[in-house]
């Protein structure tokens, strides 16, 4: 292609028209089999194939995809999260939750606590967890006076999350604290932005994965829902993983 021309009005120089005429000539003129991705997956060894698919997580559709699609297998129809927000759905369904539904409510959270606290598994432990605080938050936050019951709730669960961390074998944490981080961001966590920075206290230094991941998403936690006294924890965990990738 020597020389093209276009008749719409952009007259700096080579326009978005010629450019797609450009690309379609290209992709019509080469030789050669059309692409086949799942071939082209086949072929990748098992490190470069996770380091793909990491890559791919960052894009929130295709992440929950994943996250769905990896996620703890449940041996029941429903999962355990599905089973609260069923029974929450049936329980406290009306309105505001008022003082004497809050003891209710306060009684099923903690027997639920027990039921993800029995689970012998520590990576469902640790979802189950995360998902369980994400599906019961709205519920607390109708309480006519929710902070207290939060709070409780919170402090449960986050020990849950710590003692699932540590107790997950080391062959597994990279992948698994990976998907927790991405699934993290996803949910509407925000609010407990402290709890996330209690969980990278304990993830960052047993952490053996892609530190450029890791570093990425506690930026990300920094400039959406961190607060300023987050910031020199932050900070901490960002140069032991740049220190640590050297």
């Amino acid at each position: 292609m020597i020389q093209s021309s276009c008749d719409c009005p952009y007259d700096q120089g080579t326009c978005k028209h010629e450019v797609a005429v450009y690309y379609w000539l290209r992709n019509r003129l080469t030789p050669g089999a059309p692409f086949d991705l799942a071939k082209e997956l086949g072929k990748l060894k098992k490190a470069d194939l996770i380091d793909v698919m990491i890559k791919l997580a960052h894009d929130p559709d295709i992440h929950h995809r994943l996250a769905h699609d990896l996620g703890p297998p449940s041996s029941n129809p429903e999962t355990f999260v599905q089973v609260c927000e069923r029974e929450i759905s049936e329980k406290f369904s009306n309105g505001t939750i008022n003082q004497q539904e809050m003891k209710t409510l306060k009684r099923y959270l903690f027997r639920k606590i027990d039921v993800i606290q029995s689970n012998e598994n520590p990576v469902s432990r640790l979802f189950n967890s995360i998902s369980f605080l994400d599906t019961v938050t709205p519920t607390i936050m109708r309480c006519d006076i929710f902070l207290h019951l939060l709070f409780a709730v919170r402090d449960e669960v986050t020990d849950l999350m710590v003692s699932a961390i540590e107790e997950i074998p080391e062959a597994e944490r990279d992948m698994v604290f990976q998907r927790f981080i991405l699934m993290w961001h996803e949910l509407h966590l925000a609010v407990y932005n402290d709890v996330h920075v209690q969980l990278l206290k304990v993830i960052v230094p047993i952490y053996g994965g892609d530190k450029t991941f890791l570093i990425d998403q506690i930026n990300r936690f920094r400039s959406t829902h961190a607060e300023a006294s987050d910031l020199e924890h932050l900070d901490e965990f960002t140069k032991v993983l740049t220190e640590e990738s050297w």
